[in-house]
């Protein structure tokens, strides 16, 4: 008994049946469908971005939609008959598969980072479309505690202060759950700052894990687009100024913005 040649898997499989019927050799056939599969624990460690996710980065979201588009034809070559040019196309795409986690991620990313740095380098700005203010060095405010009589001098210390990116973010978050107060986000080489206020501020410091554009508002947003181009968190000191009461969110923040322009 002879199984027929138009019987083929289950359509979640077709992709991965296409990479088999690939290669003539049966069992590195085998190897190779099985590596299709394996492949994808190799992501975290070929991604080399500064910047998780593809929301700010155009060509890895390029490479992505091809990815997509192979995946699909192979999809379609694995329900077809082994025959030309269904053989060579099935060849092409496999290699494309594989490339695309070994070869492509790796140079995207690199090209990526590098790009961020040359724009960061002639612009030495967050984002042209965010307003920032000048924030002093914790040495400096220091300085101006020892220098000045009080905070209404224009001297102070934050509360807490968060330097190592995504690992410093979580601790960050996990210490100010359910807080209510003043923080500021700061760029660790132009210095420039971002103040913002929230009633719970580990919430807010969550939004960047966050995959829904419209949970923050649109100032958030370009917050946070600001950071991701910048090469990630990594660049960034998180600042906790000083925890109020909720109904004294918006003139404390107002302090703040008012005390750093002088």
């Amino acid at each position: 008994m002879q199984t027929p040649p138009a019987i083929v898997p289950e359509w979640y499989l077709l992709p991965f049946y296409a990479i088999l019927r690939s290669i003539p050799n049966k069992l590195l056939g085998v190897i190779a469908m099985l590596s299709a599969i394996l492949i994808l624990l190799v992501m975290p460690f070929t991604d080399l971005s500064r910047s998780r996710g593809i929301q700010f980065r155009p060509l890895s979201k390029i490479a992505f939609y091809i990815f997509i588009a192979n995946f699909l034809i192979l999809m379609v070559l694995g329900a077809k008959h082994v025959e030309s040019p269904y053989i060579e196309l099935g060849q092409i795409s496999t290699v494309i598969y594989f490339a695309h986690f070994l070869i492509i991620v790796p140079f995207i990313s690199l090209l990526e980072n590098s790009l961020v740095e040359l724009e960061n380098s002639a612009n030495n700005i967050i984002s042209p479309q965010v307003k920032f203010l000048k924030f002093p060095s914790l040495k400096q405010q220091i300085r101006n505690m020892e220098g000045n009589s009080g905070i209404n001098e224009g001297g102070f210390v934050p509360v807490a202060s968060y330097i190592g990116g995504r690992k410093s973010l979580g601790i960050a978050i996990q210490d100010n759950k359910n807080k209510s107060g003043i923080f500021c986000w700061t760029h660790l080489y132009n210095k420039k700052s971002y103040i913002d206020s929230s009633q719970d501020i580990g919430r807010t410091l969550a939004v960047p894990y966050t995959p829904k554009i419209d949970v923050f508002s649109l100032e958030q947003f370009l917050i946070l687009k600001s950071i991701s181009e910048q090469g990630g968190l990594s660049n960034f000191k998180l600042e906790i100024l000083e925890y109020c009461d909720p109904k004294n969110l918006a003139e404390r923040k107002q302090y703040y913005l008012d005390l750093l322009q002088k």
